[in-house]
């Protein structure tokens, strides 16, 4: 059984998550080495899905395809939101710092 979250709740959710399965463990090296391989096999399904369609070995429906997609993107981002609390790293603030800088380097501005 499935439930879904909004998207304003899914990160606090996640981070629930963190505390209460990662947390309870040592919290130490392993369990970061651990997320980070997880995050590691989420992109290769992601990517194996993109080879699939890449090399049009996927079915005739695209929908199909974009469900399996977001799914792993899905899986791709609560992990990476786990590795980040992991590290104490906030995710949107490294991610809006790191935007600013690829902006910048195309002579962009937000």
């Amino acid at each position: 059984m499935s439930s879904t979250l909004s998207p304003a709740t899914w990160r606090a959710v996640t981070e629930r998550f963190h505390d209460a399965r990662v947390g309870e463990r040592s919290g130490g090296e392993d369990d970061r080495r651990h997320l980070v391989m997880a995050l590691a096999g989420e992109v290769g399904e992601l990517c194996n899905l993109v080879k699939k369609d890449w090399r049009k070995e996927w079915g005739d429906d695209p929908g199909d395809l974009s469900r399996e997609i977001g799914s792993e993107i899905a899986d791709c981002a609560i992990l990476l939101h786990l590795v980040a609390r992991a590290y104490s790293v906030d995710l949107e603030e490294a991610a809006a710092e790191k935007m600013g800088e690829v902006l910048a380097r195309y002579g962009m501005t937000p």
